[in-house]
């Protein structure tokens, strides 16, 4: 039921994408942590996933944060703070 055939993609925008990182709420939403990444340039990305395998519009509008920490930003690893 997840997607309806267990995959996901979602767009994150311009350049590469890589999912590199998952954490799952307690609520079931996935959050997955991914590098986007172009010709000498890399940044930080979040999308938030709701346990049917849609994109969580209630996360940033549009389910999707991209973030330029500068340089080049890996999303390495992700964890659930207990406040949410």
């Amino acid at each position: 039921s997840f997607s309806d055939d267990g995959k996901m993609t979602v767009d994150l925008g311009p350049g590469f994408h890589r999912g590199t990182a998952v954490a799952v709420q307690p609520d079931g939403k996935l959050v997955v942590g991914a590098t986007r990444s172009g010709g000498g340039w890399s940044d930080f990305a979040l999308c938030r996933i709701l346990p049917n395998g849609a994109t969580d519009t209630s996360f940033d509008t549009d389910g999707v944060q991209n973030t330029d920490f500068g340089a080049f930003d890996i999303a390495a690893a992700l964890k659930i703070q207990s406040d949410g």
